[in-house]
C-alpha cells in the first residue's frame, strides 16, 4: 500500500510540475469606425514548451449584444517565452469578454492556464452588469414611447 502511494504521489507530482503554465497577462482593444482589434499577451511561465493553445473572446455590441465568439489560436511556446496576439473584429464593438483561454503539451493533452488579469476584470463585472442594465432599460422605454 506504502509502495502505491508513494508511486501515485510521484506521479501526481510530477504532472503538476512538468506542464508548462501558460498566462494571460495583458489584453485590450482599439479601433476606428468598423475596424477592431483586441490584442493579447501569452506567456508560457515555466520550463515546458506548450504545442499551442487558443484564447477565445467574446465581441460586445451596442446595447451589450454579445457577437459570435472570435477564437485565435497560438503555437508553441517555449519556457519563458511570451507571444502577442491580435484578434480581428470587422465590427464595431464596445468591449469584449474573455471566454476562454486553453493550452496543450506536445501530446494534446491540456497544460495549466492563468488569466492573470481576471481580477481587475471580476472587479469591473458590477459596473459593467449595472450599465448594460441602465442601457437596456433606455432602449425598451425609447421603444415603448
Amino acid at each position: 500500500m506504502k509502495n502505491i502511494f508513494a508511486f501515485a504521489l510521484m506521479f501526481v507530482s510530477h504532472f503538476a510540475f512538468s506542464q508548462g503554465a501558460v498566462h494571460l497577462t495583458f489584453h485590450i482593444a482599439a479601433g476606428v469606425d468598423e475596424s477592431f482589434r483586441v490584442g493579447t499577451t501569452v506567456a508560457n511561465k515555466n520550463n515546458e514548451s506548450v504545442y499551442g493553445g487558443y484564447i477565445v473572446i467574446i465581441p460586445i455590441g451596442d446595447m451589450c449584444k454579445p457577437l459570435p465568439p472570435v477564437l485565435k489560436a497560438f503555437g508553441t511556446l517555449l519556457p519563458g517565452e511570451t507571444k502577442s496576439l491580435e484578434i480581428v473584429i470587422n465590427k464595431r464593438i464596445r468591449s469584449y469578454r474573455i471566454a476562454s483561454l486553453f493550452a496543450y503539451d506536445k501530446h494534446g493533452f491540456p497544460v495549466a492556464v492563468e488569466d492573470d488579469t481576471k481580477e481587475i476584470i471580476n472587479e469591473r463585472e458590477a459596473e459593467e452588469r449595472k450599465k448594460c442594465t441602465d442601457e437596456g432599460e433606455k432602449a425598451a422605454y425609447y421603444i415603448l414611447k
